[in-house]
């Protein structure tokens, strides 16, 4: 698989690649940066839970709102199988982590 195995063809820039393509492994930096830093699991400063990529796009209560915005999907298959990543990346931008990913 190449790098933009995952992205359709208007998704060709490097970093909506990779974003997607952590999105799909559940690691990015905001998530898994505090390993290679040797700290503590970032916690959801809202929901006082571990700070997950599926917390982010899926449960947090604090969001829930802007995520209506974008879309209501209740998994992360049914996320990555009925919406269009550019909404994912509209959706990370807004709640300002897209370039946290």
């Amino acid at each position: 698989l190449s790098v933009f195995s995952l992205c359709s063809p208007s998704h060709n820039t490097r970093k909506e690649s990779t974003v997607l393509n952590r999105l799909h492994i559940g690691h990015s930096h905001l998530t898994h940066s505090f390993i290679l830093r040797k700290e503590e699991v970032p916690v959801c400063v809202a929901c006082d839970v571990v700070l997950t990529v599926k917390h982010i796009l899926i449960e947090c209560a604090d969001l829930l709102e802007i995520r209506k915005k974008y879309f209501e999907e209740k998994s992360l298959y049914s996320l990555f199988r009925n919406v269009i990543p550019e909404v994912i990346f509209d959706f990370l931008r807004e709640i300002g982590v897209f370039y946290k990913i």
